[in-house]
């Protein structure tokens, strides 16, 4: 999480941080003209209020509530896709929805705690993506309804997990981050958690055309 949060502030401090650079530049060429000083306070303020949207985006997030309520499938992917919007738009990784089902479906869930399972499969997917320089990065959720499970599942063209560690990924402290593959983690051990302890549903992992897919089924049976 905290991770995440850097990466969210770093893009609009190294804008704030060229904006003065720029405007010390040409101060100290004489050539600093009438509404310059304007036009970079009116930047920083824009990139000043996209920081405080990331802050109450992110403590909005962290708010601990357990008890279910209806939720819309379109407000849990959308909420958790836009704390990581610059990263993905820094990386060029291009995220695709496929829904099979009306985006305003709702089911019976504990929005917050299956938000963070989304942002850390989403993060997860962007993490691989850019350790492995993939230059056109893709990340496809597909949500669709199977009988009495609403299934969600996270695709990555980030080459995939290799077969010798995929059955280890869910377990507690087991990590990857040194090798070629990161799809693995803590992250994915509290998901683990979340879903089967929380949420009654299941997730998996598999390798599918040429990336990892995640998939978590949630019964839709109150």
């Amino acid at each position: 999480m905290i991770s995440t949060l850097a990466h969210q502030w770093r893009q609009p401090l190294a804008r704030i941080t060229s904006f003065n650079a720029n405007t010390k530049l040409k101060q100290s060429l004489g050539m600093l003209e009438n509404g310059d000083i304007d036009e970079m306070l009116e930047k920083q303020n824009e990139q000043i209020k996209y920081i405080n949207r990331i802050i109450n985006d992110f403590s909005a997030f962290l708010k601990c509530n357990n008890t279910k309520g209806l939720a819309s499938i379109k407000s849990i992917i959308n909420n958790t896709c836009m704390l990581t919007e610059s990263l993905s738009h820094l990386h060029n990784v291009k995220c695709i929805y496929d829904y099979k089902i009306p985006e305003d479906t709702q089911i019976m869930t504990i929005q917050s705690k299956f938000e963070q399972v989304i942002l850390n499969l989403y993060k997860n997917s962007l993490d691989q993506i850019i350790s492995t320089n993939q230059q056109n990065g893709k990340i496809k959720i597909s949500v669709y309804q199977d009988n009495q499970h609403m299934v969600f599942e996270f695709l990555d063209n980030a080459g995939g997990i290799s077969e010798d560690i995929i059955d280890k990924i869910f377990n507690p402290y087991f990590t990857t981050k040194s090798q070629t593959s990161q799809h693995a983690g803590i992250g994915l051990y509290i998901s683990k958690l979340i879903i089967e302890n929380y949420l009654s549903g299941t997730i998996e992992a598999y390798n599918q055309e040429d990336g990892a897919c995640f998939k978590i089924s949630i019964s839709v049976v109150n």
